[in-house]
């Protein structure tokens, strides 16, 4: 649903035909896997689990000498399958799947290109003309307040039109686009005459109550993009794809690296002149050159340095922005190298998580177990958002990023297995009272040791 309701606009009013628009969704499902399918094995896990502790099935198990552990073994081998289906789907399918779904979104999104233009801002969608709208009426493609720039015969012939009101209608064959504007004027730039001096250009005013212009190149018919537009996109990957990726993006960082540090160093070390040598070679430090500097040399050897500084300073910055966005793309394609593995484990995490836990609330259905599904699910979103978008910035590294929701739900995990498995009731009234004694008993025999020594 909230798919749905990101690209509504998109779809809505574009005459898109029904099936281009269900293989539209069957994409947009395929692309949820990764979000639903750990979800799935914790709501079901919960509730197999809870089912068997509520009808006391759990308790003869153990009551005939099977641990919790063996009763899961069954099932953990159904998990490692699932998990290496699901390792194969985040390497092979999802990434065409993605690659499809992108197409076809752009592919909708050319279609009818009037229904794109936005409130409050130019809209450059048009080949040769950028038009701002204050408001709209889709319902009735309406425009208010509009402003439009025409400069199909060239930016030094720019034509300006205001006007009150515009309409947008497409022809029946959706080859041509009319907009017809109402109560606006008109400025024009005429070309410049043989003859003429100057600067300045001739212009025409005019004002209208009703104009009329036609694109006959629209062509607002849907037309499918091919999918090489987007196959050079990290989503549209497998691993080994990104692995290659990256490995040519650090090639070319290698040789920006190197030819920086070559030219950085040229600059600071090996340019040989008169004071460059004085300094690095007869004076101990810069106080040293600059008093044995004739009389009216200090302003000279400033600028001269300032001028290195400067020169080296621009350097740096030139590689900087050489190698931002190509560490970006880098980090970008080591996170979806990382995430086609982390699904995989997140599957076999949340199970570890769902059946000692279902063991333990022993409630069976479509209750409880949703519930706590539904707020594991959200700390789990939580954190791998959170972690990702460090991970994107550049803030964390891109391992300790992708797998962080993965260690702190294992932690997770491990705790309530062993709850369940030696059967510790979470709800005791002396657990709280017990924990106090053995953290105080801790700390008596630290001090205690401390005194010693």
């Amino acid at each position: 649903m909230q798919f749905l309701w990101k690209y509504l606009d998109d779809l809505v009013g574009k005459g898109i035909e029904i099936s281009v628009l269900l293989e539209f969704l069957l994409y947009a499902f395929l692309s949820v896997v990764p979000l639903s399918l750990p979800l799935a094995v914790l709501l079901a896990s919960l509730i197999t689990y809870g089912n068997l502790a509520e009808r006391f099935e759990l308790l003869a198990m153990k009551a005939a000498g099977v641990s919790l552990f063996k009763i899961m073994q069954p099932v953990m081998v159904f998990l490692l399958l699932l998990s290496g289906g699901a390792f194969y789907f985040s390497n092979n399918i999802l990434p065409k799947a993605q690659l499809n779904m992108w197409t076809l979104l752009y592919s909708i999104r050319f279609k009818s290109p009037e229904m794109q233009i936005p409130e409050a801002s130019f809209y450059t969608g048009l080949n040769g003309y950028s038009i701002y709208v204050r408001e709209k009426d889709n319902k009735n493609k309406l425009l208010y307040d509009v402003i439009i720039y025409d400069f199909t015969n060239g930016f030094n012939n720019v034509s300006i039109m205001l006007a009150d009101t515009g309409k947008i209608e497409i022809t029946e064959d959706k080859n041509n686009m009319v907009l017809t504007l109402m109560k606006g004027e008109s400025f024009e730039n005429l070309k410049r005459q043989a003859g003429m001096t100057g600067q300045s250009y001739p212009y025409r005013r005019e004002s209208f109550d009703r104009k009329q212009l036609i694109r006959d190149d629209l062509n607002a018919g849907f037309n499918r993009l091919d999918n090489s537009v987007m196959k050079d996109d990290y989503m549209s990957k497998n691993m080994h794809q990104l692995s290659s990726t990256i490995d040519s993006i650090n090639v070319i960082l290698d040789s920006i690296y190197s030819d920086a540090y070559v030219g950085i160093s040229e600059e600071i070390f090996l340019k040989k002149d008169s004071i460059a040598e004085n300094v690095s070679l007869k004076y101990p430090n810069i106080k040293a050159f600059f008093e044995d500097l004739p009389s009216g040399k200090e302003r000279q050897a400033i600028i001269y340095s300032t001028h290195r500084l400067k020169s080296v300073s621009h350097n740096f910055i030139q590689v900087k922005d050489n190698t931002g966005y190509r560490k970006y793309l880098i980090r970008r394609h080591n996170i979806e190298w990382h995430r086609k593995i982390t699904l995989s484990i997140a599957c076999f995490i949340f199970f570890f998580i769902g059946a000692p836990l279902g063991a333990i609330i022993k409630k069976g259905g479509l209750g409880t177990p949703v519930v706590v599904s539904v707020l594991f699910f959200i700390v789990y979103y939580m954190i791998d958002n959170t972690s990702y978008k460090m991970a994107r910035d550049g803030v964390w590294d891109v391992v300790v990023g992708m797998w962080m929701s993965s260690f702190v739900l294992s932690m997770i995990g491990m705790v309530l297995t062993y709850i369940s498995a030696k059967e510790i009731s979470i709800s005791s009234k002396l657990s709280y009272s017990e924990i106090k004694k053995k953290i105080k008993s801790i700390f008596a025999k630290k001090n205690k040791d401390d005194g010693e020594i």
